[in-house]
């Protein structure tokens, strides 16, 4: 990917992109780790259980070989967009846990709560793929370094802000509805971000094959895998939010 944005362009996607990440990490910080324990512990989940919940979290790293599979069918900020849309999608189930505690069926509760993390992580894993990219993207230049800086120090504020805002409202009233009031705020946050990511430009570079001018004399098929093997678009971050 050697070719890069203007700098307007540039400067337009870093800030799009640092608004996505104040977003999602406030969004994050509400709807994963010690949030999901402890709203799993209040559904009476047993330590197997607990347990599960943080194994879901590796289970993103199974997932990369499908988002190394989508960035030959879209570009890498529909990638982004779309895996983060379909992880936000899959908190969803959550909203229905005062529901089903209302009815009695605190199991079931639990299991709605398990099922939308294993698939939040699963969609997290493949969208994982796009996240190196968009800062090669975003920051070609010398200030590279700088600029993943500036954004691990917003990420970790935003985070901050969440778990203080969580914290001060289960002290309020640590019950099933003050779960699901920070869980569709994480959701209705979760969205916003995802939409975000679409807006952000991106060089025909970045593009898949069949979206970009394909090079002459090379089998299209062929170009993919080569891209999928060698491209450092591949890599990725380790703490992605």
């Amino acid at each position: 990917m050697n070719e890069q944005l203007s700098a307007y362009k540039i400067k337009q996607g870093r800030r799009i992109y640092d608004i996505y990440n104040i977003v999602n990490s406030f969004s994050y910080a509400l709807v994963t780790g010690n949030t999901i324990t402890l709203y799993a512990l209040l559904l009476k989940a047993n330590t197997t259980e607990v347990g599960l919940l943080t194994a879901f979290m590796y289970l993103s790293f199974f997932a990369i070989p499908i988002g190394k599979l989508m960035v030959r069918r879209f570009s890498i900020m529909q990638t982004f967009g779309l895996t983060w849309l379909l992880r936000t999608a899959s908190l969803l189930p959550i909203l229905a846990i005062p529901l089903l505690v209302t009815l009695g069926h605190e199991r079931y509760a639990l299991y709605c709560l398990l099922l939308a993390v294993g698939f939040f992580n699963f969609f997290r894993g493949v969208g994982m793929i796009a996240n190196n990219p968009v800062i090669r993207i975003l920051a070609p230049g010398k200030d590279r370094s700088s600029y993943i800086v500036r954004i691990s120090l917003t990420n970790n504020l935003a985070a901050l802000l969440a778990t203080v805002l969580l914290a001060w409202l289960l002290r309020l009233d640590a019950s099933v509805h003050t779960y699901n009031f920070t869980s569709i705020i994480g959701i209705l946050l979760g969205f916003i971000g995802s939409l975000l990511l679409f807006k952000i430009p991106e060089p025909q570079s970045a593009k898949p094959r069949h979206q970009a001018a394909p090079a002459a004399s090379v089998p299209q098929h062929q170009l993919a895998r080569q891209e999928a093997a060698s491209d450092q678009r591949f890599a990725f971050f380790n703490h992605v939010r």
